[in-house]
């Protein structure tokens, strides 16, 4: 496997995670005019059929489906950010709102897991007591793939890699325990 060169800014494993959207601002405008329009004419031939009160309600759909929209816009601006040095892992979560959240873990202590549920699985740090969830908008192959890339930059960071390196395998040593017998 090659490994990977350090970036001169000392940071050794970056990603920015993001939701998926499927349809852009242009898109969403789109689909108001449509609404509007095919909502507008419904509420109008209401009106000429003398039933005028429902054009009330044709504009209150209009207005839902432009709000619910508005939240699925703003929600799009949701993003964490992960930035792996030799001192620290920092995890920067970005709210729809546009404030910042960010949490700092060290490498060398730092477990990352995948917690696997009925609702699916969830990607876990862990490190002294501490644990955050990550990548909630991420599909269960990403997570997958995301924890993968994580566990591979953390690994020449971790106590336990170094000991592996450092410590070669004893000669002749069974795989399995030995069996005790009594006699």
């Amino acid at each position: 496997m090659p490994e990977r060169e350090a970036d001169p800014s000392g940071v050794l494993f970056h990603t920015v995670l993001t939701p998926r959207r499927s349809a852009g601002r242009c898109a969403l405008r789109v689909v108001i005019g449509l609404a509007v329009t095919v909502l507008s004419l419904i509420g109008l031939g209401f009106v000429a059929a003398g039933a005028w009160p429902v054009i009330g309600f044709c504009g209150l759909e209009v207005g839902l489906l432009y709000g619910a929209l508005r939240l699925h816009g703003r929600a799009a601006g949701v993003a964490e950010t992960l930035s792996l040095t030799r001192q620290s892992l920092v995890v920067r979560r970005t709210r729809p709102g546009g404030s910042d959240l960010e949490w700092t873990f060290a490498p060398y202590w730092l477990r990352v897991e995948l917690a696997e549920s009925a609702a699916g699985s969830r990607l876990i740090l862990c490190s002294h007591g501490r644990s955050l969830a990550l990548g909630a908008f991420l599909t269960e192959d990403e997570r997958q793939t995301l924890a993968h890339h994580l566990i591979e930059a953390l690994a020449p960071l971790s106590g336990i890699a170094a000991i592996a390196r450092a410590v070669p395998p004893l000669p002749n040593t069974p795989s399995r325990p030995a069996r005790v017998r009594s006699g």
